[in-house]
């Protein structure tokens, strides 16, 4: 836990057209980290993690969700925050949107139906 809080969250990354396989974790601090899983299988080593901008009323991630066919992963926290990435081929997540919905805590996250933007992302408070 150290610094950045017991893990709270937790998503494998895999992708349809790579090998890598990786893990995302979220922490009660707020914070989104990165490991991917070594070449030979053994272990992971960590290649990214940030803290995500927190609020008020909490920091604490309370749940993801990974899509593997467009590698986008969602994150909600305590803050009435909801953050979509791209998983991109190294790993590290670049940011498609993050939104504030005031008085909505989310517990839960989740892809729906494809449409023609992608996937939908639905939060659950």
């Amino acid at each position: 836990a150290s610094d950045r809080g017991v893990t709270t969250a937790i998503v494998w990354l895999t992708r349809a057209d790579d090998d890598d396989e990786g893990l995302a974790f979220g922490t009660e601090h707020g914070y989104l980290c990165i490991w991917r899983k070594n070449k030979t299988g053994d272990g992971f080593y960590e290649i990214f993690c940030d803290r995500l901008v927190g609020g008020t009323d909490g920091v604490e991630i309370a749940a993801m969700a990974y899509d593997t066919s467009s590698g986008q992963l969602a994150v909600v926290h305590r803050a009435e925050s909801i953050h979509r990435f791209v998983i991109d081929g190294g790993m590290i997540p670049r940011v498609v949107k993050s939104v504030k919905i005031v008085k909505h805590w989310p517990q839960a996250v989740a892809f729906g139906q494809v449409g023609v933007r992608g996937p939908e992302l639905w939060t659950f408070g």
